[in-house]
C-alpha cells in the first residue's frame, strides 16, 4: 500500500520538475524576446533621428552625467534620501 503511495508521489514529482523546466525554458526564450524587441525599438529611434554615431555617443554621455548623483555611494536615487530624510 505506501509503497504504491511512494510511486504515486514520486511520479508526481518527475511530472513537477519536467513542468518546472518547461516553464524555465519558456521564461528564458520571452526574456530573449523581449530584449530583442527593446533593442529594435532602440534602433528605430535612432535611425528616425539621424543621429551619427558621434552624436549618439555625445547624447548619451550628456544624459548619463545629467542623471549621475554625486556624492551617492548607494544605488538611492536622492530624491529617495530626501524622502526617506522628511520622513524622520
Amino acid at each position: 500500500m505506501s509503497n504504491t503511495k511512494l510511486e504515486r508521489i514520486e511520479t508526481e514529482i518527475e511530472k513537477t520538475k519536467a513542468k518546472i523546466a518547461e516553464f524555465q525554458s519558456k521564461l528564458r526564450e520571452l526574456e530573449r524576446r523581449r530584449t530583442e524587441e527593446i533593442n529594435l525599438q532602440i534602433v528605430q529611434i535612432v535611425h528616425a533621428e539621424s543621429l551619427t554615431p558621434q552624436e549618439l555617443s555625445a547624447f548619451l554621455a550628456k544624459r548619463k552625467s545629467v542623471f549621475e548623483y554625486p556624492n551617492s555611494t548607494d544605488n538611492k536615487s536622492n530624491s529617495q534620501k530626501n524622502i526617506e530624510s522628511e520622513n524622520e
